[in-house]
């Protein structure tokens, strides 16, 4: 996994957020291709909305 997106427990918890937070399935199912898109170069519109809701959701997990 990359670990610029934390590690297994980190992204379970940053699920966990945005599935309380009201985040539709699709959203969660698509975040970690999406953040990992994003990395890589392809900044789509909709992968880097996907991805900034989902680092904010694994921030607010971090500090939980």
């Amino acid at each position: 996994m990359d670990d610029s997106l934390g590690s297994v427990s980190e992204l379970g918890a940053a699920e966990s957020a945005m599935r309380e937070a009201g985040a539709p399935d699709a959203v969660i199912v698509m975040r970690n291709g999406a953040c990992r898109a994003h990395a890589a170069g392809r900044r789509a519109r909709e992968a880097g909305r996907i991805c900034a809701a989902f680092a904010a959701a694994l921030a607010a997990a971090r500090s939980a």
